[in-house]
């Protein structure tokens, strides 16, 4: 029976943590102290930060295009930051966002989108 090759890819809150074998790609929010975002990629992989979006935006996004996971193919995967309350016009930001990002590729989101009436 073949194994699975698979690995994780996750996300931390805590700077301070670092995981041997991993590269730690991070976005620290400016003038706050613990706040920002990160993700952390196996280094077998290839992979290389993308530039996508309006960096004004309240929304703060971070891209990491990973080779070869899927299907012999790219995925690129993407963190996200938005802050409580922005209404409407955030969300149609990240819709546009995830329009321009999407294409063909293959795609994966996370982060915290504040969506505190979600549940």
């Amino acid at each position: 029976m073949a194994s699975s090759q698979g690995q994780p890819i996750t996300n931390s809150h805590n700077w301070k943590t670092t995981m041997d074998v991993y590269k730690l790609f991070r976005k620290d929010r400016k003038g706050r102290r613990g706040a920002g975002t990160a993700l952390y990629v196996k280094e077998k992989f290839e992979c290389m930060e993308v530039s996508y979006g309006d960096h004004k935006s309240s929304i703060k996004c971070f891209w990491i295009k990973i080779g070869g996971i899927i299907t012999k193919g790219n995925l690129m995967v993407g963190i996200c930051y938005e802050p409580p309350n922005q209404g409407d016009e955030a969300n149609e930001t990240l819709l546009r966002l995830l329009k321009e990002v999407s294409g063909t590729q293959k795609l994966v989101l996370m982060g915290d989108f504040n969506y505190l009436d979600i549940f």
